[in-house]
């Protein structure tokens, strides 16, 4: 989706292999949803400042579709910069308490994410405010574990992760 259809509260930084497109999300609330691999945060930290005219250590929130390293890799290095309210799905954020690494797809795939903790869970047909609006939490089996895209209704715009990619492939069940 080009961001020319999209509201000026909404941005999409888009990535390359191994790192997950992010949504940043401005407003009273500054969010991302997904944050990409590690090695992608310095872009990451600096599309914050631009996009959301915040330092990073005033994110107010990250919401993650999963909890694969190229959508949630970047979430230690932000939590180390501040307090900020990291959510995922109940059974996401379960691979996250003990480490899980095997459920979390490090074990033999070479791909490395640092340990970080969830602080809320999503419940599956709640809303969660990030920036200005309000997201409808949507299930999405299939790919992850507690995996779940976001839909806001009045600008119809539904955030995927992996469930649904546009010129390529994904999963929905």
């Amino acid at each position: 989706m080009s961001d020319h259809s999209l509201p000026p509260d909404v941005h999409v930084l888009v990535r390359g292999w191994l790192h997950g497109n992010v949504v940043l999300l401005s407003g009273r609330t500054p969010a991302i949803i997904d944050t990409g691999y590690h090695t992608g945060l310095p872009a990451l930290l600096q599309a914050i400042e631009v996009h959301l005219r915040v330092a990073p250590a005033e994110l107010a929130a990250i919401a993650l579709t999963h909890v694969h390293s190229d959508h949630a890799g970047g979430v230690a290095g932000l939590q180390a910069l501040g307090a900020l309210r990291v959510a995922a799905q109940e059974r996401a954020a379960a691979l996250t308490a003990p480490w899980d690494r095997r459920g979390l797809w490090l074990e033999g795939t070479g791909q490395q994410m640092p340990n970080f903790s969830i602080d809320e869970h999503l419940e599956i047909g709640s809303s969660v405010n990030l920036g200005d609006r309000t997201w409808t939490v949507i299930s999405t089996p299939g790919h992850a574990t507690g995996g779940v895209s976001f839909f806001e209704p009045q600008i119809g715009v539904l955030v995927t992760g992996d469930a649904l990619w546009e010129d390529g492939f994904g999963l929905l069940l």
